[in-house]
């Protein structure tokens, strides 16, 4: 078996970056979906071929850099490489842009290449000569045919279904599903990919308490030169990913496991790995240290953290450590390393991206499917519920702002930006026998507005903190900013928003790609009609008290 993979929307995914090129440029608005598709499709429209070319040469040259590969895709050329399984890249790609700035595009993909780690032999392994980059389509399938290639993976149907096209097994990747109708083999995601090869023998759902897993944990502790044996202990994380102690003669870590799926292509680990290694670079101690990362499994491999979860009912001095904290992490926030960090996960700029991204949120659970006595139920609570309190808030919010004389589409300035954990909260965080508190999870971390930071404190439904902490927290945890009142302003205002929004998260475990990544992170199956049934409880309960938050504002 040999095996050939395009390169271009099947290794490597575009949509995010065309998305935020072409806002860089002045080309799109923000309410453009974020696909390449969309981008194209848009441009041309406003007969604007030209920008759509440069946009090309831009993002395939000198920004290919911030694309991402697709999820499982190093996992998938892994798996071949250690099964003894030939692989090849072979695309179509012409050496310069039509226009725009005279850049090699053949050495851009694969500078994206070395910098994923596929040539490095302790990450993935494969040899640079084996990908082979064709000025001309005939020329791809004339190489295609000269390597022997019984599979091919490509993301074009016409390019597979070219008359001149070997012979061999065809697959279309088509990870959006835009392409149903086609008669080819389909793959929607590199972990499909890696079921029809049968690359893994163990089942996904069972990989956790498999050897294949032990052996992958036994790698990361050796790449990180803790070489003696070592015990893996599942413990309860949080609902998105998988967290064990792992016990070695070199003291115990802290193993995270981060889900990925081929609909949310968030790089977790590597947002996570970042921020702490920032934190940790300038001397924050109250955080996991950072100590190696698998990108292949993405594992990252931590410090592990002596304490309880926070039970006690929140006081004073907890909520001047979390103000202090976040002091402390944004102390150096105008170095190199932390203008190389990335933006935060769900970051807002502007009083109209706060509302927008809210507005997204409650738009999605119109997706609910009415199949069950549940789901109904859920459906009919956001319909006569959450949509009309939503609009009552988004309405007094713009007349709020108004009086502020605060513009809704103001993009606050670099110096007003923070770096923040995301998600932050005492539902985040560890208390040791000190009383000392420390702070976890930044996997959604990065560059964000001071006021989405302080809603998300007082919002996050696991462990609220009172609004009589409001004013105090602000003063403190805002106070290396230029403008402090008009942050602490900002947030006051947006507290109810922030409301509406952790009530739809609550109600995530109806949507399938968040009830996806509940099932990865959870240790023992449960019925999921009952977590839906519980979360619909909690939605129900948590905006109950949601005009206290209007009336502050």
């Amino acid at each position: 078996m040999i095996i050939g993979v395009d390169f271009d929307n099947t290794i490597v995914t575009y949509d995010e970056l065309f998305h935020k090129i072409a806002l860089e440029k002045d080309l799109i608005s923000k309410e453009l979906p974020k696909t390449k598709n969309h981008v194209r499709d848009y441009i041309r429209s406003i007969d604007k071929e030209d920008e759509w070319t440069k946009l090309q040469g831009i993002i395939y040259g000198s920004r290919i850099i911030d694309a991402s590969p697709f999820p499982d895709v190093k996992k998938f050329f892994k798996l071949c490489i250690e099964k003894g399984i030939k692989i090849f890249i072979v695309s179509h790609k012409t050496k310069f842009p039509y226009l725009g700035d005279k850049v090699n595009l053949h050495d851009s993909a694969k500078a994206f290449l070395k910098n994923q780690g596929f040539f490095d032999k302790e990450v993935i392994g494969f040899e640079e000569k084996n990908a082979f980059f064709e000025l001309t389509k005939e020329d791809k399938i004339e190489r295609i045919r000269k390597l022997g290639c019984t599979h091919f993976i490509d993301d074009l149907p016409e390019f597979l279904s070219e008359k001149s096209f070997p012979d061999i097994n065809k697959i279309l990747f088509d990870p959006n599903d835009n392409h149903t109708g086609e008669k080819l083999q389909r793959a929607s995601s590199w972990d499909d990919l890696i079921d029809k090869f049968k690359l893994s023998k163990v089942k996904k759902e069972k990989y956790f308490e498999s050897n294949e897993f032990k052996k992958d944990v036994k790698n990361l502790l050796e790449k990180s030169m803790i070489k003696e044996g070592f015990r893996i202990k599942p413990l309860e994380g949080g609902k998105n990913n998988r967290v064990f102690k792992i016990e070695t003669d070199n003291g115990n870590f802290l193993l995270k496991a981060y889900f990925v799926h081929s609909k949310d292509l968030r790089n977790r680990l590597n947002s996570e790995f970042s921020l702490l290694d920032y934190a940790w670079g300038f001397g924050l101690r109250n955080i996991h240290e950072p100590v190696s990362k698998d990108e292949v499994n993405n594992f990252g491999l931590y410090s592990f953290i002596r304490g309880e979860k926070v039970k006690e009912k929140i006081n004073q001095g907890m909520v001047d450590a979390a103000a202090k904290f976040f002091v402390e992490l944004n102390k150096n926030r105008k170095t190199d390393e932390a203008k190389a960090l990335p933006e935060a996960s769900e970051s807002c700029f502007s009083i109209e991206k706060h509302l927008e991204l809210v507005e997204n949120r409650v738009m999605r659970l119109d997706k609910i499917l009415s199949d069950s006595k549940i789901n109904q139920e859920a459906i009919d609570f956001v319909k006569q519920i959450l949509i009309p309190k939503w609009k009552e808030i988004k309405e007094k919010v713009l007349e709020n702002i108004k009086k502020q004389d605060i513009s809704v589409d103001e993009v606050i300035h670099f110096d007003e930006m923070v770096v923040s954990p995301s998600d932050f909260g005492f539902h985040n965080a560890l208390v040791n026998n000190n009383g000392k508190i420390s702070f976890l999870d930044f996997e959604y971390g990065g560059w964000d507005d001071p006021a989405k930071m302080v809603c998300d404190f007082f919002c996050q439904p696991k462990i609220p903190v009172h609004l009589n902490y409001f004013t105090s927290f602000c003063n403190k945890a805002l106070d290396f900013l230029k403008d402090k009142e008009k942050a602490a302003i900002k947030a006051k205002i947006l507290l109810p928003v922030y409301k509406i929004k952790w009530a739809c998260i609550i109600l995530n475990e109806f949507l399938i790609t968040d009830s996806n990544r509940r099932e990865f992170a959870l240790d023992k199956e449960q019925n999921i009609d009952e977590r839906k049934s519980k979360q619909l409880g909690k939605a129900k309960r948590y905006i109950q008290n949601i005009d206290e938050y209007l009336n502050l504002s």
